[in-house]
Formats: structure tokens, sequence, C-alpha cells
């Protein structure tokens, strides 16, 4: 990950910390995307090239 990238953006609110959204790269144009949260499992489209998307979470393995 290149330095200075964040890869999720948190709030805290009623005490709990809560993921507002996230980074990616188009795997079209390789463009660094913000996607807010809402778009979790949506299909969209890239704002750059408008090549499609559907962002899914990941499981981290160990």
């Amino acid at each position: 990950m290149p330095l200075g990238r964040k890869p999720f953006l948190f709030r805290f609110q009623n005490g709990q910390l809560k993921r507002i959204a996230f980074y990616t790269d188009c795997p079209h144009c390789a463009q660094e995307i913000r996607a807010a949260e809402k778009y979790m499992g949506a299909k969209v489209a890239c704002k750059f090239c408008n090549g499609a998307l559907q962002f899914v979470e990941s499981i981290a393995m160990s």
C-alpha cells in the first residue's frame, strides 16, 4: 500500500466505532476510489472510466 493511503475512514458515534468509507483501486483504470460504506455489495460504475465495479468485503486470512 502506498504511503499516505488510508484503507478506511472511521467515525466514532454513540460510543461505537463505525466504518464510513473505504479506498480501493479500479481494476479497469487503476485510479484510487473512495467509496462510502453504503455501496458495499452494490454494483456501481467508476467515476473516472465508467467501468463496472462491485464492492465486496474481503476476509483477512491469517
